[in-house]
């Protein structure tokens, strides 16, 4: 491929991103293809990195294409924080991307050298539990402040504070690249729902580790359902209202 051509769907793999980024691992955490033939989809690379939590760092890429195969969005950036939106992209302009952020050992290196911190994933989220984390999200109830997404549709302070605490902003991306699906963005209300049923990978792809689902109301039929095979996100339960292009917890609606 030529520089500044936009990449396809197929040119990205986990194998691939390991041995391109020289990673430890690369594991493709959700993939999902819409009718048309568009779709989203999210990495984590993970890299060795003494300094960091578990002797690692953690990135992740999250991205949509179109029903010819073409990515058209994509953010990559650390795990923990909100991606960095690069559009168009090529392949080699991604590897740019996490060298520039670190994501490599020479970047790494080069940061450590200079006395930049070079920061891993948040050690207090290791004792994160979901009935923690639901404790903690009681306290934002109403919508005060509105924070943009780089798809355009907002989220509230609740839904910044659950992607910032459980290092989800990849939810946000997977919810809000559904909107890009006119059957699904002419729907006013929506109630996400992430279930995450195991802390481990399964021995299978058939065996994911959460599931993201949308309905229209609580009793309604599922509009929505996608496999998560990879998350870090605590084990249990957690749901999302999406009124009007907005995503909030539903104590803030």
């Amino acid at each position: 491929m030529k520089c500044g051509e936009t990449m396809k769907i197929s040119e990205i793999t986990g194998n691939k991103l390991k041995r391109d980024f020289g990673a430890k691992r690369a594991l493709k955490s959700y993939h999902n293809k819409h009718r048309d033939g568009s779709g989203n989809f999210g990495f984590v690379v993970v890299f060795d990195d003494p300094g960091g939590l578990a002797g690692e760092r953690w990135f992740r890429i999250d991205g949509e294409y179109s029903s010819t195969g073409e990515v058209t969005r994509l953010s990559a950036g650390p795990y923990a924080e909100a991606g960095h939106a690069v559009f168009p992209i090529s392949y080699q302009q991604l590897i740019h991307v996490l060298k520039e952020t670190g994501g490599t050992d020479s970047a790494m290196g080069e940061r450590k050298a200079s006395g930049s911190e070079v920061a891993g994933p948040r050690v207090e989220k290791t004792d994160l539990t979901i009935e923690k984390l639901k404790e903690e999200l009681r306290g934002f109830t109403g919508a005060v402040n509105y924070y943009r997404h780089f798809t355009g549709l907002k989220y509230t302070d609740g839904v910044k504070y659950l992607a910032d605490r459980a290092e989800a902003h990849w939810l946000l991306d997977a919810v809000f690249s559904y909107q890009t699906e006119r059957r699904i963005r002419e729907l006013p209300f929506q109630i996400w729902t992430l279930k995450v049923i195991r802390s481990e990978l399964g021995k299978s792809k058939k065996e994911p580790m959460a599931v993201l689902e949308m309905r229209e109301d609580t009793n309604e039929p599922v509009l929505v359902r996608q496999k998560i095979e990879y998350t870090s996100f605590p084990v249990g339960e957690i749901k999302l209202y999406l009124i009007d292009g907005v995503l909030m917890l539903p104590s803030e609606y």
